[in-house]
């Protein structure tokens, strides 16, 4: 019953995933950001509570509590749209990438500039974003998320052999978009690549990454102990000491908010600068 009781409780939030949120694969990360929303509603010190619970600093608590406040704002759209009112929002363009341009994007605040870069997509790409993201760039209106196309529904419309040529081809759009913004200096954005995993009794302790700011330059380094939660730069990116050490603490910060069991090879992270 221990075990039944463990895949009931999995199943069900891996139900809520669908119903909730399009952003998030892991379903780790989401029953903590549940576990925030619970606090925020019931606790006084709800942070701290956090911070107690899953042993992580104030900054990666915080975020997550960001993160649930942003769930808990796609909600209340999805009702509009169940009650066909209309609605101007600038929806997630990231799909199921965990990252900060979600947040960038659907507050607004750079949706001019999105626009601007969308306008500078080829027609496939915009294609492929507007029809799995089940939105319109035009109008900036988004639709009900189970109008958001599969990617087996994207390559039988492009006439792909495969979903995964569709997935590919979708990851192919989204990062040329994010390239744009920061060309346009809308937006940053850190890539990470694992580069050494250090076990202690069989355990992941600590991690190495090589980190590029803005898409562009020398890769730098930068060790992320998972014992102590912290994390420390072994190689400045472009030896920039200006500017890289804030995308080197954008990228610790990122890897630090990860499940150790599931820690990302490659990723690019955006945010606001």
């Amino acid at each position: 019953m221990t075990y039944a009781h463990n895949f009931i409780f999995d199943s069900i939030r891996n139900y809520q995933i669908g119903k909730e949120s399009w952003s998030l694969s892991s379903l780790t990360t989401y029953k903590k950001i549940r576990t925030a929303a619970w606090m925020q509603n019931n606790l006084e010190n709800a942070v701290g509570a956090f911070m107690e619970k899953f042993k992580c600093r104030r900054k990666t608590a915080e975020r997550f509590f960001q993160e649930a406040n942003c769930l808990h704002r796609r909600k209340e759209t999805i009702l509009l749209d169940d009650e066909e009112e209309e609605r101007d929002i600038l929806p997630e363009l990231a799909g199921e990438e965990e990252d900060d341009m979600f947040e960038i994007f659907w507050n607004g605040i750079h949706a001019n500039a999105v626009r601007r870069a969308f306008d500078r997509l080829t027609s496939d790409e915009k294609e492929y974003l507007q029809r799995r993201n089940a939105m319109c760039m035009e109008c900036g209106c988004a639709r009900h998320i189970s109008n958001a196309e599969s990617f087996d529904d994207l390559g039988a419309h492009f006439e792909l052999t495969t979903a995964n040529g569709a997935e590919k081809a979708y990851r192919k759009a989204v990062d040329h978009l994010a390239r744009l913004l920061v060309e346009d200096n809308a937006i940053g954005a850190v890539t990470i690549k694992k580069k050494q995993v250090i076990r202690r009794k069989k355990k992941i302790a600590a991690a190495v990454y090589e980190y590029q700011a803005d898409y562009d330059g020398e890769w730098g380094e930068i060790e992320i102990d998972f014992e102590t939660h912290t994390g420390k730069i072994l190689y400045i990116a472009e030896l920039d000491t200006t500017r890289s050490h804030r995308y080197a603490a954008k990228a610790i910060e990122e890897i630090l908010s990860c499940d150790l069991s599931d820690l990302p090879k490659q990723k690019t992270i955006a945010f606001p600068k």
